[in-house]
Order: structure tokens, then C-alpha cells, then sequence
């Protein structure tokens, strides 16, 4: 089962989303010649198999679950540090 969006991302579109809602820059560099073996290309997952066998649906956004993950661990990343 994968346990994902209804919505389909690049990995550019994801790490934007991340910059968008924690901060930072995407910077785009060209992939290295010598791991064009290890490149696997577009991956595309459904959630269809989980939604019809467990009923399960996303309740969160990326967007909004990438903003929640950052409210909480800057309210929390001391009990995490220390």
C-alpha cells in the first residue's frame, strides 16, 4: 500500500513546497554523469489500493502538513536537542 496524495508531484515541485514552507532555495544542478545508472526516472504511486481496502483518504495537504511539521518542531526542537 502506499499511503499518499490524491496529487502527483516532481521532486522539484516537492522541494519547492519545502523552501515555500520552511525556508531556504531550490538550487538545480545538473545530475553527474557518472550516476546515470542510479537515476530511476518518474515513479508514479496511487493510493487506490489502500483507499479500497482500508478506506483510507488523505486528510492533509502537503502544503499544509509541510507547514504543520515546521510550527511543531520549531516549538519543539529543544526537548529534542537537549
Amino acid at each position: 500500500f502506499f499511503a499518499v496524495s490524491d496529487c502527483q508531484r516532481t521532486v522539484r515541485e516537492i522541494a519547492e513546497a519545502i523552501v515555500q514552507a520552511m525556508g531556504g532555495v531550490v538550487k538545480s544542478i545538473e545530475w553527474p554523469s557518472d550516476r546515470l545508472a542510479i537515476e530511476i526516472g518518474d515513479v508514479i504511486v496511487s493510493n487506490e489500493k489502500i483507499g479500497q481496502a482500508l478506506g483510507w483518504r488523505p486528510q492533509w495537504s502537503l502544503e499544509d502538513g509541510l507547514e504543520a511539521t515546521h510550527r511543531y518542531y520549531t516549538e519543539c526542537l529543544n526537548a529534542y536537542l537537549n
